[in-house]
């Protein structure tokens, strides 16, 4: 009877010490504070972001399958630096999400390595990632949303320094969000519309395309036709993109540009009758402004509406292309009157277009 009540008495002590915190918690491999330090520069044309976080958060975070994620020796952490920034920048860049003047930034891993940390008694970890960025923006946004989930007392120590934007900030579960600076409306409308003029000049099939419709036109009328059918289509699908009903992404819309060349300088090269270029433009135009959209994907709202960034935007684009449709026109209405240029020019076109439509097909 007594020691049936010394061995109770026993176990009641025992978990009454775990429950104070004074019997070892044999679960834990890891008891010391959950912190990260963040600096946030320019380097060059670049965003560059310095993240130092304790050793075994970031190892239980980015790789909670490898085998020795629990393991605390030196051999463990060289492994994890040398051996595994594959998963550390897909991690990295899922739960850092960059904003520069409204529109996401992509970056990539350029460093992993192993730091000590002053008046710090863990190891810590330092990626170093990198987001290219045209100039150093006037509005920049950070969401950071590591480690919270399974500590909520996660802290962040963030530090920016961009420019004229400085700004210091404390990351906690509650509040892991900085905005610094802010967009005139001037700004906004440069911004964009080079941002949109820029996009119109790197879609070169459209430019191809543009240049087919004007050397196969049989008339000026047509080709007005041709191309105000184009600028609808297009301008239809970009608002359609925008809005998120259409998902043109992968590798299907660049294919659908680089097809459209090809189909339509086999019509101006093979076709007789010539009166089907309005409804090849309105058809293609409908892939041209989802490709058209990619530059503003991610675009954040400000206020609630991003209308005056779109408009200056498509603005960008419409200006672009009717600059290089009046060129490509006066460039090409003198050499259109030779009976052997149509043909000529379709041949150079075409096994360039095919070509590149097998590269969209295989590569991307």
């Amino acid at each position: 009877m007594r020691s049936r009540r010394g061995r109770l008495i026993g176990l009641t002590a025992l978990f009454l010490l775990f429950l104070l915190g004074l019997f070892p918690r044999v679960t834990s491999a890891h008891d010391n504070v959950s912190i990260a330090f963040t600096d946030i520069s320019m380097k060059g044309h670049a965003i560059q972001v310095i993240l130092q976080m304790d050793m075994y958060d970031i190892r239980v975070e980015a790789t909670p399958e490898e085998p020795d994620v629990g393991d605390l020796t030196p051999e463990a952490y060289a492994r994890f630096v040398n051996e595994l920034q594959a998963p550390v920048e897909k991690y990295l860049l899922a739960n850092l999400q960059l904003y520069a003047d409204d529109l996401p930034l992509k970056g990539k891993l350029t460093r992993l390595s192993q730091v000590e940390i002053k008046d710090q008694n863990q190891p810590f970890a330092e990626a170093v990632l990198e987001f290219p960025v045209a100039n150093t923006p006037h509005k920049f946004e950070m969401d950071y949303d590591m480690v919270f989930q399974r500590d909520p007392y996660h802290v962040n120590y963030v530090n920016a320094a961009l420019g004229e934007l400085k700004a210091n900030a404390v990351f906690v579960a509650e509040s892991h969000e900085m905005r610094i600076g802010d967009m005139s409306a001037p700004y906004t409308l440069e911004h964009f519309s080079l941002l949109g003029l820029k996009q119109a000049l790197s879609l070169f099939e459209a430019i191809l395309f543009i240049a087919l419709l004007i050397i196969g036109r049989r008339s000026f009328k047509q080709l007005a036709i041709a191309l105000a059918v184009f600028w609808g289509a297009y301008t239809l699908t970009f608002v359609l993109a925008g809005l998120r009903p259409l998902d043109l992404s992968g590798a299907f819309l660049p294919f659908m540009l680089a097809f459209s060349v090809v189909i339509v300088a086999l019509y101006t090269l093979r076709g007789k009758q010539k009166t089907l270029y309005p409804w090849l433009a309105g058809g293609f135009g409908l892939f041209y402004g989802a490709g058209y959209a990619e530059g503003l994907a991610g675009l954040k709202a400000d206020g609630g509406t991003n209308i005056v960034p779109v408009l200056a935007y498509m603005a960008g684009i419409g200006v672009a292309l009717a600059v290089i449709a009046a060129l490509l026109y006066l460039l090409l209405q003198y050499a259109w009157k030779a009976k052997s240029f149509v043909p000529r020019m379709s041949k150079v076109i075409l096994p360039f277009a095919i070509v590149w439509l097998v590269v969209k097909l295989f590569v991307y």
